[in-house]
């Protein structure tokens, strides 16, 4: 055995060989625990983290082997923390075998991931009742691990049917499914639309003579209906007055109109002015010639000295012309146009004559 180094000259080595147990080298105490660690709901955690205290001599840990349950990424929030395990330091430039190692837990926390339910946008018409489907009326963001939503309640001031036309939010809330306690919710709005309810207005066609009044002029809901208690204001309007000569003229929508809640459309009517003799003579003169010659015909022109003859006989109306039968009180017999001799009578006009506008009686020669 020799001394070596710069003060070796300081000593005399009075042994030079050595024999049997002369001591013992402890273990260095060495403590490695885990780092505590966080993860999203649905990742997969990667643990990597550590400290340590007791190393000597500058010495390193290459890495420690770290588990935990929390890792997987179906590990749920409602189980955090989770314990996270640390063992078999290796590596880096120190020796185990020099250390009495104590591992210590981290933990690792699963956070809520973020699930969002947004309602679906929807439609009606005004005056309908809105429907919102729970089940279906809804789309969601985020979720993982065949998670599910089944249904949302679904809310909107748009679903009255008294609900005016316009933009309406549709609040989504109280999503229910499997897995949700392992998220945080967020719900977006939709947007109802109430659009105008569609409605047909047809004038009714009107008839007037020449220097009469124009008289009122209607119309009719022939598409869709009004609801609510909704009426229509304002009035048609036709260019005709009671100077006007005989023609026709346009009835117009005019200021009859719908609230906005109505997509409203309008059918123009025709007000047809009649001359202030109508009939004209000239085609009661029509119908005289298909009535057969042992009838003569009488009409509101008789006032005015008008008569016509069959060309066999012709009387004025009131028992002048010869009649082939009498009845009991010797008065001749008035029969509807075109019915034959003897047959019964009625007061209605023959339907041929109808065309003519006037109720024509004829009586027996």
């Amino acid at each position: 055995m020799t001394l070596t180094g710069t003060a070796a000259n300081n000593y005399t080595l009075t042994t030079t060989s050595l024999s049997g147990n002369i001591g013992t080298i402890d273990q260095a105490s060495l403590s490695i625990t885990a780092s505590n660690a966080s993860k999203t709901y649905g990742e997969v955690a990667t643990l990597t983290g550590f400290t340590s205290s007791g190393l000597q001599n500058g010495e390193t840990i290459g890495s420690v082997t770290l588990t935990s349950a929390g890792e997987a990424a179906t590990a749920t929030v409602a189980g955090s923390p989770y314990v996270i395990v640390a063992s078999d330091a290796t590596g880096g430039t120190f020796n185990a075998a020099n250390y009495d190692i104590t591992y210590h837990d981290g933990e690792l926390v699963v956070n809520p991931a973020t699930l969002t339910v947004t309602a679906s946008d929807a439609s009606k018409t005004y005056g309908d009742a809105g429907e919102l489907n729970g089940a279906t009326g809804f789309t969601t963001s985020g979720l993982v691990n065949g998670d599910t939503v089944t249904s949302v309640s679904l809310s909107s001031s748009g679903t009255a049917t008294t609900a005016n036309v316009g933009a309406y939010g549709i609040a989504a809330s109280d999503a229910q499914g499997s897995g949700l306690s392992n998220y945080s919710l967020t719900y977006a709005s939709g947007t109802m639309t109430v659009t105008p309810r569609p409605l047909t207005v047809a004038a009714n066609n009107a008839t007037m003579k020449a220097g009469d009044a124009v008289p009122p002029l209607n119309w009719t809901i022939t598409v869709g209906d009004l609801v609510n208690g909704d009426t229509l204001t304002g009035a048609l309007v036709t260019s005709a007055t009671s100077s006007s000569s005989a023609g026709a003229y346009p009835i117009l929508q005019g200021s009859l109109a719908a609230t906005d809640n109505y997509a409203l459309s309008y059918i123009p009517g025709i007000l047809t002015v009649q001359r202030s003799d109508w009939p004209p003579p000239e085609e009661v003169a029509l119908a005289i010639a298909a009535t057969p010659n042992s009838w003569f015909v009488q009409t509101s022109a008789f006032s005015a000295g008008v008569v016509f003859d069959t060309g066999e006989n012709s009387g004025n109306g009131e028992g002048g012309a010869a009649a082939d039968s009498q009845n009991a009180g010797g008065e001749s017999t008035g029969c509807t146009g075109g019915a034959a001799g003897g047959a019964s009578c009625t007061s209605s006009p023959h339907p041929q004559n109808t065309r003519v506008g006037r109720f024509l009686r004829f009586l027996a020669r």
